[in-house]
């Protein structure tokens, strides 16, 4: 489904003020989330860990609902409607949450200096950075805002399923960039507080996986999942699969 034509309607239903709260909630808790790690980051030793741990912790929590409440939802509204209710109320709640924390690391306080030589970890940055936003920009480009957006929990027989060599690379291309993003940056910054925060996001995702998406994969596709699973990392490149991960960033490959 076009970008525009699945945001008009299945997202804000055709309603500005849907449009309005989308852009209320997600600026409004970004704005939030940058105080509270302003001021929660200098509370106690390694606060910042703490803070980024439990707000990604609530994250997986609350956007799991869309899991969660998915039945009784579409029982009590119909699926329309359930999928727009269950969006708004744990969607667009919690991208804040990981996007915010993804960049956490970068401006997180830290009393302590970078324990990384600066071109070493401008290069190893450069690379997690760049390969995240490519990945990122790509992926939403071939699958759609909708894949972003969890339309498929709701509505699985309405899945496109669009044939692209990443998929044979990695699991979760959206996932990858996001985790790339925040180990990027942790390294970029280079103290031993934004390293290991720049790792908690990727740990989060792994208990996203088992308690929620993949568990219903599995359920879905059955053994063929399974299979897959063992074949394919989630969101990390095998070593033998880089020439074909970077084929893809750069356009040869789709």
């Amino acid at each position: 489904m076009e970008n525009k034509v699945f945001l008009e309607e299945k997202v804000y239903g055709k309603k500005k003020i849907n449009q309005f709260l989308f852009y209320f909630i997600t600026i409004g808790e970004v704005a939030a989330l940058a105080v509270f790690y302003y001021f929660f980051d200098r509370t106690f030793k390694y606060s910042q860990i703490v803070g980024q741990a439990l707000i990604l912790a609530v994250g997986v929590t609350v956007l799991g609902q869309m899991y969660g409440k998915r039945e009784k939802y579409i029982r009590k509204f119909g699926k329309g409607v359930a999928y727009r209710k269950a969006f708004y109320r744990f969607h667009v709640t919690t991208m804040p949450c990981i996007y915010t924390s993804a960049l956490h690391p970068i401006f997180a306080y830290s009393e302590s200096g970078s324990i990384i030589n600066i071109y070493v970890r401008a290069i190893i940055a450069a690379y997690f950075v760049v390969s995240a936003v490519l990945l990122h920009r790509k992926t939403i480009k071939i699958f759609g805002v909708d894949n972003l957006f969890m339309y498929y929990v709701y509505f699985p027989e309405e899945s496109v399923k669009t044939e692209s060599i990443i998929h044979s690379i990695i699991r979760h291309p959206v996932y990858s960039a996001m985790s790339r993003i925040s180990i990027g940056l942790g390294i970029l910054r280079g103290t031993p507080v934004s390293i290991i925060l720049g790792f908690i996001l990727p740990i989060s995702q792994i208990f996203w996986f088992n308690i929620f998406e993949e568990k219903e994969l599995v359920e879905r596709f059955g053994k063929s999942y399974i299979d897959y699973k063992k074949n394919v990392w989630a969101i990390w490149v095998k070593l033998q699969s880089l020439p074909k991960f970077w084929s893809f960033l750069i356009g040869v490959s789709k």
